[in-house]
């Protein structure tokens, strides 16, 4: 794909500042307008005054959209799909929020769902960390060689996934790439 590294700078730092419901947004109109949203011509547009969706109303998203390179009339349909399937797995890991770095310390030392710690934690970090948290501690999960029992993290990374179907997701094809193990059988199918 021919891509210009400042846009997928630009859709970066969207998906980070902007949150999980813009994101999302701005993916679906992506996919529905043919790679070029109608909302960057009213966005990057100084004389518009006009109300936007509640998704992209915000000051942030109104500053970002002016900077350079403008996305007005771009096909962004390879940065998009790039994006989704690159970005979680390093970029966005890199700039945790403090309270997200602080559940990942956690989920990394507990041994069990049931850890009254562990879920006060996990019920206090923001949701939109959820993702980056589950595949901040699957890195370091990928680093074990044995699996006849299960390690610490993996309890965690559960409750992360019951409430979070992204995270589900990206757990859910972690665990299929492990060697098969009657207690990982039986996690497995309690995720699906």
């Amino acid at each position: 794909m021919n891509l210009d590294e400042s846009i997928i700078t630009k859709l970066v730092i969207f998906e980070r500042c902007a949150g999980k419901t813009a994101t999302k947004e701005l993916y679906n109109l992506i996919d529905k307008e043919n790679g070029t949203p109608e909302i960057f011509t009213k966005l990057e547009d100084p004389e518009n005054k006009e109300e936007l969706d509640e998704s992209f109303n915000k000051d942030f998203i109104r500053e970002w959209a002016k900077l350079p390179p403008l996305l007005a009339g771009v096909d962004l349909r390879a940065a998009a799909y790039l994006s989704r399937e690159s970005i979680p797995l390093g970029i966005v890991n890199s700039s945790l929020s403090s309270i997200a770095k602080e559940t990942i310390e956690l989920i990394l030392i507990s041994e069990s769902r049931s850890s009254p710690t562990l879920i006060k934690a996990i019920k206090s970090t923001p949701s939109e960390d959820y993702l980056s948290i589950t595949e901040a501690v699957i890195d370091k999960l990928r680093t074990i060689s044995n699996w006849d029992n299960k390690p610490k993290g993996l309890d965690g990374l559960i409750l992360i996934a019951n409430k979070d179907k992204d995270s589900k997701l990206a757990l859910s094809k972690f665990l299929d790439s492990l060697p098969s193990h009657a207690w990982l059988n039986v996690i497995k199918k309690g995720i699906k």
